[in-house]
C-alpha cells in the first residue's frame, strides 16, 4: 500500500487551533482553517487525558480543556491536488 492509499483525515478548526495543531508530527495545515493528518498524526495529537476515537468514515479527537475535533476520513481520490 503506497502512502497515497493510506487514509488521511481532514478537519476544520479555528485559525489559531490550526496553527497549534499543525506543529504536531503527521499534521499539516492545508488552509487557514483546515488541517490534514495521517492516522499516526491523530495519535500524536493526543495529550494525557485525551482520546482519539476511530470510526467508519472518520475520527474524533478529545483533549482536556478543548473542544472536540471531528475528522473526516479521505482517500487519495478525495483530496485536492495541493494536499497530496
Amino acid at each position: 500500500m503506497s502512502a497515497h492509499e493510506l487514509p488521511r483525515f481532514l478537519a476544520e478548526v479555528g485559525p489559531e487551533a490550526a496553527d497549534s495543531l499543525a506543529a504536531t508530527a503527521g499534521v499539516e495545515k492545508v488552509a487557514p482553517r483546515r488541517i490534514l493528518c495521517s492516522a499516526v498524526g491523530l495519535l500524536n495529537l493526543r495529550r494525557p487525558g485525551g482520546t482519539v476515537f476511530f470510526a467508519r468514515g472518520g475520527a474524533v479527537l478529545t483533549r482536556p480543556g478543548q473542544r472536540m475535533v471531528t475528522f473526516s476520513e479521505l482517500r487519495a481520490g478525495d483530496l485536492p491536488g495541493e494536499c497530496l
